[in-house]
């Protein structure tokens, strides 16, 4: 099926048909390429927990005569919001909480009280729950040049 697109300098014919079904080929082979980078993430990031330096954030790296790799550490921080309520009740910092539907954390009142030293960060931590997600990293080495040396002759 021939669709015609008008132009102020020239008539176009489209086939449609064929754009679609170019369309449709892509798409899958999209889905085929990116279950396959899911398997090989997963791989790499396996060897890198296995064989590779641990950095102080909890990424895992590694690397060869082409890349630096690894498994990148992304926590996910999860808060026990009723727990720090009822505490933040009893400890009568009202001001570090509100009520709408639910109640809710203000979080600039709460940040002024942990430093100001009324609320200890360990007491926070009590109410938080990490878990921690890893993506892989992947960074291409660059070729270094070849530098040419000359001899100065006097």
């Amino acid at each position: 099926m021939a669709f015609k697109l008008k132009s102020k300098t020239a008539k176009k014919v489209i086939d449609i048909g064929n754009l679609v079904a170019e369309y449709a080929e892509l798409r899958e082979k999209k889905g085929i390429i990116d279950d396959r980078l899911k398997q090989l993430a997963d791989i790499i990031k396996d060897y890198s927990y296995k064989n590779g330096e641990k950095d102080s954030k909890g990424s895992y790296y590694c690397s060869n005569d082409n890349f630096t790799f690894g498994a990148l550490a992304r926590p996910k921080i999860t808060i026990d919001t009723k727990g720090l309520i009822e505490y933040l009740k009893k400890a009568g910092y009202s001001e570090a909480y509100k009520k709408e539907v639910n109640y809710v954390i203000n979080e600039d009142v709460l940040n002024n009280l942990v430093a100001s030293g009324e609320i200890e960060e360990e007491t926070l931590k009590g109410f938080a729950t990490t878990e921690m997600n890893y993506a892989i990293s992947l960074t291409k080495k660059e070729e270094m040049p070849e530098i040419e040396q000359s001899t100065l002759r006097r």
